[in-house]
């Protein structure tokens, strides 16, 4: 199998994971203003975004991966690459929604929060037009969780890396080649 061919795989078997992968925030142990947040959330659908978000960031990577960008030479396990993406996407979905959940709770007080689940409750015909004010604070909220994400981006090809590590044989020049591409 030729390298274009394994990252085609591994395109297709991200989209299938994407599919199967559910998020794990329990609304129910959070804070009052957090499950607020959590619902307008999903309310206005970011929460799938920020799911969506880290499933691709995992998938660029492993694409990456598979098709020799940090190794030259060097065969990819696919079926340890799979697993990893599987065991990555998973553990990096809830900490991009609870970035976005951090970002709605400091960017709203919990009274603003409740006003806009309120409004999203409601019809599209029937919401009517947002308070210009709060409206506002969707830029404030979009920087905030870009600065949340940073980090979590970053970290994602190293964290890949490691799980893949540990379902192939990765020797001491694999795994310098892998911290170097993971912390790039």
């Amino acid at each position: 199998m030729g390298r274009g061919e394994g990252a085609e795989t591994m395109r297709r078997v991200a989209t299938i994971l994407m599919m199967l992968i559910p998020v794990s925030v329990s609304a129910a142990s959070l804070p009052a203003n957090q499950q607020l947040a959590l619902k307008l959330m999903k309310d206005r659908g970011d929460d799938a975004a920020s799911r969506d978000a880290a499933t691709v960031l995992v998938q660029t990577s492993a694409v990456g991966f598979a098709s020799g960008a940090p190794l030259r030479d060097v065969p990819v396990n696919a079926k340890a690459l799979k697993k990893a993406v599987k065991a990555e996407t998973k553990a990096a979905k809830p900490r991009f929604v609870d970035a976005t959940v951090q970002a709605y709770v400091s960017t709203f007080s919990q009274d603003e929060l409740a006003r806009l689940t309120s409004y999203y409750k409601k019809s599209a015909k029937k919401r009517g037009k947002m308070d210009p004010a709060l409206n506002a604070k969707f830029r404030q909220v979009a920087e905030q969780r870009a600065a949340n994400m940073a980090p979590l981006r970053s970290a994602l090809p190293g964290n890949l890396f490691k799980a893949y590590c540990t379902r192939a044989t990765c020797n001491d020049a694999v795994n310098t080649a892998i911290a170097a591409f993971g912390n790039g």
